[in-house]
C-alpha cells in the first residue's frame, strides 16, 4: 500500500482517483488483512490530497478529495461487522467534523438510529473545537435534520451566527421538530442582527422557507415592514409568486452543503399558497407606493391562478 500511495505524486487527479479505486478493491480482496491496513492508515491520521474535488452520482461517491476521505467512504460498503466497529472507532477518535459526517452516514446505512446518541455527543464535542467553518456547519445542520435532535440547535446557532445562508438552512432543518421548539429557534435566528440585515437586503435568500410556519411568516412580515427598502420589498413580492419548493436532505457532506429542492405534494403546495396569501394580507399596509401596490396585486393574482391550476393529488413531480 505504501508504494501505491507514494506513486500518487506523479499522477494527474483522475489517475489518482482511479488508482485509489484499484487500491481499495485490492484491500477488500485481502479480507481481514486489507481491512486492518485501512484501520492502521486511519489510526495514523494520515492523508494524501487527490486533487480532484468531490463528486457524487446516484448517492455514491465517485470522486474523493483525499485518500482518507476515500477510505472512510469505503468502510460503508465493506462486508462484515468489523468494518462497523472500525467506523465507530474512528468516529470516537477523530478531531475532524468532516470525518464524522461521512462516518455517521456509514453507521446509519448499516444500523439506522443505533448510534444516534453517540454521534450527537461526538458532534457536540467537536463543534466546540477549531474546525473548517463550512464543514462544521454542514455536518451539524444535516445531523440536526437527520436525527431531529433539539440538543444540536445551540451548536448550529453558534456556528451560523454570521452566515445568513447557513442560518436559513438551519431553519429548514428544524422542519420536523415540535412547533414550540422550532418556533423559539426561528425567533432567535431572525433576531440576529446580521441575519436580519442580510435577509432585508436580499430576499432571494428566503428561497425554500415555508410560510406555513407562523414563526417564519411573522418574522418575514416584520422584516418587510421595518427593515426592507422599497427595492427589496419589490424583489420580495416578485419572489412570492415563484413555485413553492420543499427543501430536502442531500446527506452528510464535508464538500459543501448544496440545498436540494423538490416539488411539494399537492396538499402541501395548496397550504403553502394559502399561507402566502395570508402573508400578502399582512404586509399590504406597507406597500405604500403605486408601484408596490401594483406588484402586491400582481402577486396576489398570480397565487390565485396557481391555486386554480394545482395538479391532482399524487402528481407532484421531483425536480
Amino acid at each position: 500500500m505504501h508504494d501505491t500511495i507514494a506513486s500518487f505524486s506523479g499522477m494527474k487527479p483522475d489517475q489518482r482517483n482511479a488508482a485509489v479505486t484499484r487500491l481499495i478493491d485490492q484491500l477488500r480482496q485481502q479480507g481481514p488483512a486489507g481491512l486492518q491496513a485501512v484501520r492502521d492508515y486511519l489510526r495514523a491520521g494520515q492523508d494524501v490530497s487527490l486533487g480532484g474535488g468531490y463528486m457524487v452520482a446516484n448517492g455514491k461517491v465517485t470522486m474523493s478529495p483525499s485518500l482518507r476521505h476515500a477510505m472512510l467512504n469505503a468502510l460503508g460498503d465493506w462486508p462484515g461487522n468489523e468494518s462497523l466497529q472500525i467506523t465507530r472507532e474512528v468516529m470516537g477518535s477523530t478531531t475532524r467534523l468532516s470525518d464524522v459526517g461521512i462516518l455517521i452516514q456509514q453507521l446509519e446505512s448499516k444500523s439506522p438510529g443505533t448510534f444516534k446518541a453517540e454521534a450527537i455527543e461526538i458532534i457536540q464535542k467537536l463543534a466546540s473545537m477549531p474546525q473548517k467553518q463550512g464543514d462544521a456547519a454542514n455536518i451539524v445542520i444535516e445531523a440536526l435534520r437527520h436525527f431531529k435532535a433539539p440538543e444540536l440547535i445551540p451548536v448550529a446557532e453558534q456556528l451560523v451566527q454570521n452566515n445568513v445562508r447557513s442560518a436559513i438552512q438551519v431553519i429548514q432543518a428544524l422542519g420536523d421538530l415540535p412547533q414550540d421548539v422550532r418556533g423559539a429557534a426561528v425567533e432567535r435566528l431572525f433576531a440576529n442582527p446580521d441575519v436580519a440585515r442580510q435577509i432585508a437586503g436580499n430576499p432571494k435568500i428566503l428561497r425554500g422557507l415555508s410560510y406555513k410556519d407562523p414563526a417564519v411568516s411573522g418574522n418575514v412580515a416584520r422584516l418587510f415592514s421595518e427593515n426592507m427598502e422599497v427595492h427589496a420589498r419589490a424583489n420580495f413580492l416578485g419572489r412570492l409568486t415563484e413555485q413553492p419548493l420543499a427543501n430536502v436532505s442531500t446527506g452528510f457532506s464535508s464538500a459543501g452543503f448544496l440545498p436540494a429542492y423538490q416539488m411539494p405534494d399537492p396538499g402541501t403546495h395548496a397550504a403553502e399558497l394559502k399561507a402566502r396569501l395570508a402573508l400578502l394580507d399582512r404586509i399590504a399596509p406597507h406597500c405604500m407606493t403605486a408601484a408596490l401596490q401594483g406588484q402586491w396585486q400582481g402577486a396576489r393574482d398570480a397565487i390565485h391562478r396557481a391555486m386554480a391550476n394545482l395538479p391532482a393529488p399524487g402528481r407532484g413531480v421531483v425536480q
